[in-house]
């Protein structure tokens, strides 16, 4: 019989390795000049009942609380799926980024990429291309090690932008 799975000496396991360095692994031989993309692992969910829409899949990263001496885990963060789909429209899945801010295991939304391309950070509904939005007073966009936004208004070289785009330095064109 051929082995297709290990669980070695220290519980880690193995899917197509007979030797996994993490507690999973999965490993598939690729051959040369490959044309074809290949999935190596798939997460599924159902649903039974009409609406579809907001379900998904995803994989969830727990870790201990450094606080927390007894050893509890807790949530750190999620990739997730969402189905877009209702009882009207069919417009496809969404990819959602979730993370623990505070490290007390409450998952907020950091960044989603919806089914038509638009990427959102701060925000579930991206408006174009690119949203990038934030409900504190701190800047919602930072490009650079001397770039920021601040009140609506773009610095770049400056932190204090007195005009809708400042720039402090040279601008080629």
């Amino acid at each position: 019989p051929i082995e297709r799975m290990r669980i070695d000496n220290q519980g880690n396991v193995g899917i197509g390795t007979t030797a996994p360095g993490t507690k999973a692994e999965i490993y598939r031989l690729e051959t040369v000049n490959r044309t074809t993309y290949t999935d190596l692992l798939t997460v599924s969910a159902g649903a039974s009942t009409n609406p579809y829409n907001g379900h998904g899949g995803g994989i969830l990263f727990r870790a201990t609380d450094y606080w927390d001496a007894s050893g509890v885990l807790t949530n750190q963060a999620r990739i997730g799926t969402i189905l877009n789909d209702n009882s009207v429209d069919r417009f496809g899945g969404s990819l959602f980024f979730d993370v623990s801010p505070l490290d007390d295991g409450v998952l907020s939304r950091a960044m989603t990429i919806k089914y038509d391309g638009n990427v959102g950070i701060g925000t579930t509904n991206p408006g174009g291309t690119l949203h990038v939005s934030n409900a504190s007073s701190s800047n919602a966009l930072f490009v650079g090690a001397a770039a920021t936004a601040y009140g609506g208004k773009v610095g770049i070289g400056t932190i204090t932008p007195a005009t809708a785009l400042d720039v402090n330095g040279t601008v080629t064109a």
